[in-house]
């Protein structure tokens, strides 16, 4: 069985938590010593240098593709005229994206498995262009519509799905996101002169800058410690993507206002070690999105042992399996700060979710290639 995997939408350091479920996943299956799967990884050449991981592998096959896909548009004239002539050349069974394509104009000649992730632009649509919403409903579509099987992250995206387009249901999987367990960890010291921190003297945050995510409210909550002189800790560190948007200026304008300035530090995009190292050390972790497919870093934090104060939104409980704290107003200025005492002053105590497991849902994955390869011979 050879299963191709579409990369050529993926921009390394640019995704946040979808490259990090990319990744994951592919270091499950790297895991399953299973000498009857092949994999092709179909990637631009202008980013084969950051999967050489899996290069050279006995199982593993870089395809190196003729394309630049910093630029949206090449990207799928590229696919929609070279994607199948792709599949064909290296004798490729199954095409799995894992995250669906935004080119799916003709239909594959092969079974295709699609990841949606979540249905952001149906519930903001202000974050797009009119163009562009109409694009992405029509992509939604059409992706279900060739996709032999539909694999959500989550019961959350897999109902919305149901709710916004004519599915069976039966054509909708449910597997989650795969987590690490093991990890690597930086020199605290050296991470804390680097942002002049102290241990558990900081809160910590991975999110992108995009307004669901809910910032402000934490720079609301920073605020009114500062200014009431609570007996907490009143630094907060924010990692991810988004650097550089308006919605990213915009928060710092509005730390700028509250002059706390100071007290926020965005570190941006960093490597897995540092921000093991952000996680391992913080005083509580901080998630106030109000929108998540699936979620990731809260469970990476319980995980880690770290107490998590988050909000009751969307997949937000289903994944952390009620293991954290949670607002329930997530505008809530003094509801944060009461669940963020009441965090601070619990045991700190590691969480296992053996569901999230990167060799189990990797099998989760194989499983599902090998039905649906079965069926198809």
């Amino acid at each position: 069985m050879k299963i191709g995997i579409n990369l050529l939408s993926i921009r390394p350091g640019k995704i946040g938590g979808g490259e990090s479920f990319i990744r994951n996943l592919l270091d499950g299956f790297l895991n399953i010593n299973d000498l009857q799967v092949e994999y092709f990884l179909l990637i631009p050449k202008n980013h084969i240098k950051f999967w050489y991981k899996y290069n050279n592998k006995s199982r593993f096959h870089i395809v190196s593709c003729v394309l630049n896909n910093n630029n949206a548009i090449t990207r799928i004239f590229y696919e929609t005229i070279f994607l199948n002539r792709i599949l064909k050349k290296n004798k490729i069974t199954i095409l799995f994206n894992p995250v669906y394509s935004k080119s799916v104009i003709g239909k594959p000649i092969i079974p295709c498995i699609s990841v949606i992730h979540d249905l952001q632009a149906l519930h903001y649509p202000g974050y797009f262009s009119k163009i562009k919403l109409i694009w992405l409903k029509y992509i939604w579509k059409q992706t279900i519509k060739i996709s032999t099987k539909i694999v959500t992250t989550s019961n959350f995206v897999k109902n919305d799905i149901l709710e916004n387009f004519n599915i069976d249901e039966s054509k909708i999987k449910v597997i989650y996101i795969p987590v690490i367990f093991k990890e690597r960890y930086e020199n605290f010291n050296k991470i804390a002169q680097k942002y002049k921190l102290k241990k558990q003297g900081y809160y910590y945050t991975v999110s992108s800058m995009a307004p669901h995510k809910n910032l402000i409210t934490l720079l609301k909550v920073i605020n009114k410690l500062k200014e009431k002189k609570i007996d907490l800790p009143q630094k907060l560190v924010i990692s991810g993507v988004g650097c550089g948007s308006r919605y990213y200026k915009e928060l710092l304008k509005i730390a700028e206002d509250f002059r706390i300035s100071d007290n926020i530090i965005v570190t941006g995009f960093i490597n897995d070690i540092e921000r093991n190292t952000l996680y391992k050390n913080a005083a509580v972790f901080l998630f106030p999105s109000i929108f998540e497919g699936f979620g990731m870093p809260p469970i990476e934090a319980l995980i880690k042992g770290v107490p998590v104060v988050t909000t009751k939104k969307t997949s937000i409980p289903e994944v952390t399996k009620n293991q954290a704290v949670y607002v329930d107003d997530p505008f809530n200025v003094d509801e944060w700060i009461s669940k963020i005492k009441y965090a601070i002053n619990s045991n700190r105590k590691i969480i296992k979710f053996e569901e999230y497991n990167i060799e189990k849902i990797a099998n989760e994955y194989l499983n599902l290639f090998d039905i649906i390869y079965k069926k198809e011979k």
